[in-house]
């Protein structure tokens, strides 16, 4: 997200789409260093190389969306406690998405940058999760949350060398993560 692409789109009035927003599970949260294989029993979809240097953003998805949680909570409670002072609104009735997950901090994350994300969904409880971030976004604290953590990861990303077919010289590529 730091390549420039989404600040020479808003430059051109363009609207940037995120495909793959969450890279395959990487940016969910799902796959951790921790835990490659996602919560499943069988191989790990991604080597521990590749998750490690994720850590820090795993870890700041998971303090955000408690941030969150957090936030919502009490602006639940608020509404509620307003709506009970005046006698002629109706009740509030039910509870507020305590469910805030790694995946959708993502997802609002993407959004938070000035990307629209298009995420694949497989089945009904990726549809749930996706509709769990409906009326609620990241505000700018839990933003730079994010955005440090991505910074951090960046640093922290393995190198490769790849040699180019066309010119004959080595060069040196970071391994892209889907951030």
């Amino acid at each position: 997200m730091k390549n420039g692409l989404i600040e020479t789109c808003k430059e051109l009035g363009v609207t940037p789409i995120a495909h793959t927003p969450l890279a395959g599970g990487l940016a969910s949260g799902k796959y951790t260093a921790l835990d490659p294989t996602g919560g499943t029993i069988g191989k790990a979809k991604y080597d521990f190389q590749t998750l490690e240097p994720l850590t820090p953003i795993h870890e700041a998805q998971e303090r955000v969306a408690g941030m969150v949680r957090s936030r919502l909570r009490q602006s639940f409670n608020e509404q509620k406690n307003l709506r009970l002072k005046d006698y002629r609104a109706k009740p509030i009735e039910g509870d507020f998405n305590q469910q805030i997950s790694t995946a959708q901090v993502a997802l609002h994350y993407i959004i938070a940058k000035g990307a629209v994300p298009v995420p694949g969904i497989n089945n009904l409880k990726e549809a749930e999760e996706l509709l769990g971030c409906v009326g609620w976004g990241l505000i700018d604290e839990e933003v730079s949350i994010l955005d440090d953590a991505c910074d951090q990861a960046e640093k922290s990303k393995p190198t490769t060398t790849k040699t180019n077919p066309f010119l004959g010289k080595r060069r040196s590529n970071r391994v892209d993560m889907g951030f």
